[in-house]
């Protein structure tokens, strides 16, 4: 899996604003206004920032019309995960992600993280931790992406061997590069600097037995989430990865509430174009 990582050059830079943000999020005397200002200097990432708070996504009873307004909607930590996550989206060359349709992607990415909202805000009124598990699944298959477009002939042969030997997407992934998108993308969410909550719902969410984490968490939500959405794979069809893990679910004291997050997550279909 490093190898892998290393393969793929180096992580996005991040955006040129972003340390005064983070520094202005620290500090005692941070405001909303300014941190608000900080991200208007992006136009273009003020504007899909915007976009997706006033979506479905986050669920607000109110128009959000300034990034000053949607930090005090959201608050500093949501706000500054919300930023990492649409910058990594947005800093990879379309053009040469020819294994699958980047809208494709982003809607299963967005209807992941929809679920995975509300199977959370099913189980805790904890706003932070709701957030947290809707960015996670926004995020999950980031490490598709990125094999996706620094590795395309070598991910071209794992599509290949899924769709010639009929195997789910991870198990191809693992025979053909030693390792999955769900690692990949958890390796370079740490090293982005998310959040653990985030780290491991990416780096976990086909196999969530391995986290350390055992409780209910946004890894759970989004493995649930992702699992009950994959009839509506990024490869156009669908996909023989197993649903869930039952044992893990038993784990978590509450695996019975999976038919009502099978509800949940039929309501939770908000296509909408890549931000």
């Amino acid at each position: 899996m490093r190898g892998l990582v290393l393969a793929i050059e180096s992580p996005p830079s991040l955006p040129s604003y972003y340390f005064d943000l983070l520094e202005e999020i620290e500090s005692p005397e941070g405001s909303a206004k300014r941190v608000g200002e900080i991200i208007g200097r992006d136009l273009g990432m003020c504007a899909k920032i915007l976009q997706l708070v006033n979506s479905a996504f986050f669920g607000l009873r109110r128009e959000i019309l300034d990034p000053s307004e949607a930090v005090v909607a959201l608050g500093l930590d949501t706000i500054k995960t919300l930023v990492l996550a649409m910058h990594v989206f947005s800093v990879f060359d379309q053009s040469k992600v020819r294994t699958f349709a980047l809208d494709n992607l982003w809607n299963h990415s967005l209807e992941v993280g929809l679920g995975a909202r509300k199977i959370m805000a099913g189980e805790t009124t904890d706003k932070r931790t709701i957030d947290f598990a809707a960015l996670g699944g926004l995020l999950h298959d980031v490490g598709r992406l990125a094999l996706a477009d620094k590795l395309p002939e070598l991910y071209q042969q794992v599509i290949h061997r899924a769709l010639a030997d009929k195997l789910p997407l991870v198990e191809a992934e693992r025979q053909v590069l030693r390792a999955t998108h769900a690692e990949v993308g958890g390796y370079l969410m740490g090293l982005w600097g998310f959040c653990d909550g985030i780290i491991e719902a990416v780096g976990f969410h086909h196999d969530p037995a391995r986290s350390p984490t055992k409780s209910f968490s946004p890894l759970t939500a989004v493995h649930v989430a992702d699992a009950l959405l994959q009839d509506r794979d990024t490869l156009g069809g669908r996909e023989t990865t197993p649903l869930w893990n039952q044992s893990y679910l038993d784990g978590t004291g509450i695996s019975s509430h999976i038919e009502t997050w099978r509800e949940l997550c039929n309501t939770s279909q908000d296509r909408g174009s890549l931000p």
